[in-house]
């Protein structure tokens, strides 16, 4: 049987935890909360680094169980399906 290495995988992984890292510092969301009448663009740059977040965590799930235990329990989710 042929070993299947998770170096691959866990770099593209990586490299997409880079992207939303790198989203999240361009929008800056800590200087768009300081503006008054940016509360709409303020909610959607939090929404989109929430959801980044929710989908890193469960590619991540099978070498980092107890992080998507813990990010099931601070959203106070049940089991979902992948992702």
């Amino acid at each position: 049987m042929k070993r299947v290495s998770s170096a691959r995988p866990m770099r593209e992984i990586m490299a997409l935890a880079d992207k939303a890292n790198q989203y999240i510092d361009e929008k800056k969301p800590w200087l768009i909360a300081k503006e008054e009448g940016k509360d709409k663009e303020l909610h959607e740059v939090c929404s989109m680094g929430i959801n980044l977040f929710r989908l890193l965590v469960a590619f991540l799930k099978p070498v980092l169980p107890v992080l998507a235990i813990m990010r099931k329990a601070f959203w106070n989710i049940g089991s979902q399906a992948w992702p």
